[in-house]
């Protein structure tokens, strides 16, 4: 696996390529709030986000803006 995915407290979720330095490689911002916990599905390209607020939201990864 060449991606890793880590949430901040702004709820953006973020994609990086673990192989290459430099910035991510995608990025969505599904919460208004800080993220609390991150889920990564074990075969398919999906991640479930959770933040303070209460919200959560599954998504596919191809649906984060990719950053250039």
């Amino acid at each position: 696996d060449r991606v890793v995915i880590s949430g901040s407290e702004d709820g953006a979720v973020v994609a990086w390529d673990k192989l290459a330095a430099g910035p991510p490689i995608a990025r969505a911002r599904p919460h208004d709030s800080c993220l609390t916990a991150l889920a990564c599905h074990p075969t398919q390209e999906l991640v479930l986000s959770a933040a303070v607020d209460g919200s959560a939201c599954l998504q596919e990864l191809i649906q984060c803006n990719q950053v250039q």
